[in-house]
């Protein structure tokens, strides 16, 4: 065949397969428990493991300081806020009472201008 093409021994370079690390094992997987039975038999609290739920009576009354944590932090988001938006609205009304004041004072300027120009005008006989 004229496809073919030899290959001299010093041409291959062999590859050695590289090593693979043996995949690591897990241990047994945990029983599954009905939730009727999980709730009227405590998990053992001495080992590895998560924590045993919290019944409903013991998650009512840990959760109401954590309500309660939350309304008071939302009460102070709010107070601030109404602090910043107070703050704010103060500037744009002394930013508003500065432009009135500085339209105030270029119109009083602006006559005096006009005045002293018409004074010089009548000195050097202009109109």
């Amino acid at each position: 065949m004229a496809d073919e093409v030899k290959l001299d021994d010093n041409q291959v370079t062999a590859t050695a397969p590289a090593e693979v690390a043996a995949p690591k094992k897990r241990g047994p997987r945990a029983k599954k428990v009905d939730a009727a039975t999980a709730e009227s038999s405590p998990a053992p609290s001495a080992g590895k493991g998560r924590k045993r739920k919290e019944t409903s009576a013991e998650a009512k009354t840990a959760s109401q300081p954590k309500r309660a944590a939350r309304k008071n932090a939302a009460r102070k988001n709010d107070d601030k806020r109404t602090a910043a938006q107070s703050q704010v609205h103060d500037e744009i009304a002394d930013l508003l009472q500065l432009e009135k004041e500085n339209s105030r004072l270029r119109r009083e300027l602006g006559d005096k201008l006009r005045a002293e120009n018409a004074e010089l005008r009548k000195r050097l006989g202009l109109s």
